[in-house]
């Protein structure tokens, strides 16, 4: 009784802040959706609002798994204890990818607090001096002109830097080391993205969000696909920051009408980004088929059951960034419309359930 409780007062917490929202259904369309989930699917509608049904435009919400019972049931069902590591720890992930035959972001090492790890050695960051020799050092030793560093194991996008030469002996650096030294920082290359994905936002590497599920017989295949893009001069792109998110057809490669931000960030629609005017609708990702490609042969791999890999997508083809068995399930369900009528996410769901009989 007191869960059901606490869950009633997140839910109508949910609920203030879409009231505000000029595009959201009359209030009690939406108590009766609220009610008529919970009916017909005996399950507490925890993430009605978070996946934007309460907009006047969503007419489907019966489509979506937004109840608390499934939600779960769908995480737990499909987890591997064992695998969860390989996807959470960045540095075990590049190691264990780094023997398969996909193109990874190059690897200059970690830090465990003042202490980093290379496979150009072993030193000693004792201070920022130390920290920007070490820099330098690894971009002649490498010929890297910068670096992206971001926690081993650190989720939506927080906490992430871009070091290159002009961030060198600057303020800013004393800053960033102070962050790294408190924490464990993995060191990768900045990639190059492709000259046409720049153009939409130049600003990040902007990602394709690829969901693979595996099946009982093995069989890898494709739940749905969405793209991740910064803004408002943010370097990262990742849905705790803002991120600006948007469908792509699996079959073709291109880009919904509008894209939409997370409901904690204003839930707000766009069909040209903010920052530069681009015009979402029909761009074509490039090297889209080689992307998808990539995302089975890294969960053939990595045979965690469902996961959403981050793919970039360079000026001569796709690099895998990081594969994320707790990835954003309503983004992913706003890119395909509802997972209930996604007919390889739903036979999936069977499957899942099938175990638990």
């Amino acid at each position: 009784m007191k869960a059901r409780i606490q869950e009633i007062t997140e839910l109508i917490t949910e609920m203030r802040k879409a009231i505000p929202d000029k595009q959201r259904k009359p209030i009690i369309e939406i108590l009766y959706e609220l009610i008529k989930y919970n009916i017909v699917y005996n399950d507490f509608p925890k993430y009605y609002f978070k996946h934007l049904l309460h907009r006047k435009y969503e007419k489907n919400y019966l489509d979506y798994y937004i109840g608390k019972k499934e939600f779960f049931k769908i995480r737990h069902s499909a987890k591997d204890k064992e695998l969860v590591s390989f996807l959470e720890n960045k540095v075990l992930f590049q190691h264990h990818l780094k023997e398969s035959n996909l193109r990874l972001p190059n690897y200059f090492g970690y830090n465990l607090g003042n202490t980093f790890f290379s496979p150009y050695g072993t030193r000693s960051i004792h201070n920022s001096g130390c920290f920007s020799r070490m820099i330098e050092d690894l971009m002649k030793e490498s010929g890297a002109s910068s670096f992206f560093v971001k926690p081993i194991s650190g989720i939506g996008g927080r906490d992430c830097f871009k070091i290159d030469t002009d961030i060198l002996g600057s303020e800013r650096l004393e800053e960033i080391y102070n962050k790294i030294i408190s924490a464990k920082y993995i060191f990768q290359e900045t990639i190059v993205q492709h000259p046409l994905i720049s153009a939409i936002y130049p600003h990040s590497v902007n990602t394709l969000r690829i969901h693979t599920g595996i099946f009982l017989d093995g069989n890898i295949d494709l739940i749905s696909i969405t793209m991740k893009f910064g803004s408002d001069g943010k370097y990262v792109e990742a849905g705790g920051l803002g991120t600006i998110l948007i469908s792509v057809d699996k079959d073709t490669g291109r880009l919904g009408p509008q894209a939409w931000k997370n409901f904690e960030w204003g839930g707000d629609k766009y069909i040209r980004h903010p920052d530069t005017g681009f015009e979402f609708s029909g761009f074509i990702v490039p090297y889209f088929e080689a992307a998808k490609d990539m995302a089975k042969a890294a969960a053939a791999f990595l045979p965690y059951r469902l996961v959403g890999w981050d793919v970039a997508i360079s000026e001569t083809g796709p690099v895998l960034i990081e594969g994320n068995h707790n990835f954003g399930f309503w983004g992913a369900q706003i890119g395909a419309g509802g997972y209930r009528k996604n007919k390889v996410f739903r036979t999936f769901y069977e499957e899942l359930n099938s175990l638990q009989e």
